[in-house]
């Protein structure tokens, strides 16, 4: 009798015992959860409940987004390139540009000398019509024998000869000019 009632007993205590170590675990448990509670509240950080459906939107929109990123970061990729393209293209037509300039600038001067050679030639040929006039006029007056005749009848002959063979003036009419106008004077007197 003894022993059974040690057993009841003893089921009867490790009952409690069982129900105590329980609260004891419980109780921990409770004050852990409240101390991470007010840890949490320090921090400003608080439990959040999240549904899972809120969840897998996230998870959809950030794979929408890293795709979107994907397309469009190859989209940079693709201008960058035309970029690149447009760019050598630029210069290309630049240095194009730059030659054609350099050409237009032979040109033009090329243009200038020969508008001044023919502006020389105008000038030459009606100081010669000129000249030859007088020489007419003074050979019909009879002066063909003078010094005077004789002397720019030579400058006239060398100017000509120099102009035909060596593509340029024997001299400048600005120097020539005042001898050729004295001679021409004195042919008229």
């Amino acid at each position: 009798m003894y022993d059974d009632d040690k057993g009841a007993s003893s089921g009867l205590g490790g009952l409690a015992w069982y129900q105590i170590g329980r609260w004891s675990a419980e109780g921990a448990r409770r004050d852990q959860e409240l101390a991470q509670a007010r840890r949490n509240q320090r921090e400003g950080r608080r439990p959040v409940v999240v549904d899972q459906s809120y969840i897998d939107a996230l998870a959809a929109n950030r794979d929408d987004l890293y795709r979107d990123a994907h397309h469009y970061h190859h989209e940079l990729q693709l201008a960058n390139q035309e970029i690149v393209k447009a760019n050598s293209h630029i210069r290309q037509l630049s240095g194009d540009i730059e030659n054609q300039n350099r050409t237009n600038t032979r040109i033009r001067e090329s243009a200038a000398r020969e508008n001044t050679r023919r502006m020389q030639t105008i000038s030459y040929y009606a100081g010669l019509d000129h000249c030859l006039g007088a020489l007419l006029k003074a050979a019909e007056d009879g002066k063909a024998k003078s010094p005077d005749y004789q002397e720019l009848k030579a400058i006239i002959q060398q100017m000509r000869d120099a102009w035909f063979h060596s593509d340029a003036l024997i001299d400048t009419p600005d120097r020539l000019g005042p001898r050729i106008v004295a001679l021409m004077r004195a042919l008229e007197q």
